[in-house]
């Protein structure tokens, strides 16, 4: 089937019934390392001249620091999805820390209004247990639902008004599981509200569009529209691949790579191309990057420069910063003193004289060895008589 995405990306999704072999072939690609290339910069230089620097940012096919929410939509026509989670949710875990290993994940489940406790339901906040985390799925079960719709805008709001307790610094994304469009407003939430929620929580919401049973998320547009807000993604699903549905949009994620001049020293200077360029998560984003070195910069000086590449506005660790060093030639020739001397000749052969001579330079001062010169100064010869 073909699924559109947020940002008006078509691409085709081939989903076979044998679980394991789509988990394998999503198997995490040869990415290069992700980091700034080159990392470190050394040069000399000249005072008013510029290094002209290709820089190219590897990002990593997962944002950093993941929390991922898992909200999965747990009403009777659910069961084969809820199966399939079950059974692959540490092949999802283990894939995604094979590219961030401080992930953490959370287990959260919805229904409709009317469910009493299972309307809205956390159960496991974010850890990085894996057994916890499998422990809540396992208790995952299918049952209820009456009208189509059911009340994911208000589990979407719950999620981002203080129910899940990320991390600070955390890239957040909720992994919506269902089948059926929201009612909207649901339990008095809207999708107006809940989008505004996710947004100050700055959460991406990857939508997993599950076939059968209501009609699926994007019935009514819904999911299409959560997700443009959110800059997430809307993937298709049959219930026996979510989770390498979920796989699958994890990693087709758009990122945003900024740098960042955290520290630089007087005389020195660091511009680029663009301000930040946003591209497909897991590619190489290139920077043509200027270092300027200002034409009063001290001369004999070691200059340095510290940038950071941020992702998603957040750090990506030291693989993202790069150090610069820039030593600043010195230009100005030393200035040289040579002392007029007056002798009187000592004979008809005349006199040595020596002019005493000092050097001194703008960075390394007074010359260490003294400079004189000697020459022969003749008399002159008396007139004859």
């Amino acid at each position: 089937m073909t699924v559109r995405t947020a940002r008006g990306r078509s691409r085709a999704v081939t989903f076979v019934a044998a679980v394991s072999a789509m988990v394998t072939a999503l198997a995490a690609p040869a990415w290069a390392a992700p980091g700034v290339d080159p990392a470190t910069v050394d040069r000399a230089s000249d005072p008013g001249t510029t290094i002209p620097i290709s820089k190219v940012v590897s990002t990593p096919a997962i944002p950093p620091k993941p929390d991922v929410v898992l909200l999965v939509d747990t009403t009777g026509s659910m069961g084969g999805a809820i199966a399939n989670v079950r059974t692959n949710l540490q092949q999802v875990i283990t894939d995604v820390r094979s590219a961030q290993p401080g992930a953490q994940f959370a287990v959260a489940s919805y229904r409709d209004e009317g469910e009493g406790a299972e309307l809205f339901r956390v159960r496991q906040n974010l850890t990085d247990d894996a057994t916890a985390l499998q422990t809540a799925v396992n208790a995952l079960a299918a049952g209820g639902g009456g009208d189509v719709p059911e009340a994911w805008v208000n589990a979407l709001f719950q999620v981002s008004d203080g129910a899940i307790a990320y991390r600070s610094g955390s890239s957040r994304l909720v992994v919506l599981v269902g089948d059926a469009p929201s009612h909207d407003p649901s339990a008095g939430h809207t999708l107006a509200q809940a989008e505004a929620a996710l947004q100050a929580d700055d959460a991406r919401v990857l939508a997993v569009n599950v076939s059968g049973g209501g009609g699926g998320l994007n019935a009514d547009g819904q999911a299409a529209h959560v997700v443009a807000a959110t800059g997430g993604q809307l993937v298709g699903s049959a219930p026996d691949t979510v989770t390498a549905a979920i796989l699958s949009g994890l990693r087709d994620l758009d990122v945003t790579v900024t740098p960042t001049v955290t520290s630089c020293d007087p005389g020195l200077s660091v511009s680029f191309d663009a301000a930040s360029r946003t591209q497909q998560s897991g590619s190489a984003v290139p920077f043509a990057e200027t270092i300027t070195v200002a034409g009063d910069a001290v001369q004999g000086a070691t200059l340095h420069c510290t940038v950071d590449f941020l992702l998603n506005g957040l750090s990506g660790g030291p693989a993202f910063v790069e150090q610069i060093t820039v030593r600043v030639n010195d230009v100005t020739p030393p200035t040289v003193v040579v002392d007029d001397r007056t002798v009187e000749a000592t004979s008809p052969a005349g006199a040595v004289v020596t002019y005493p001579a000092s050097a001194t330079d703008n960075v390394d001062g007074p010359l260490t060895r003294p400079v004189s010169r000697r020459r022969a100064a003749r008399s002159r010869s008396a007139p004859r008589r």
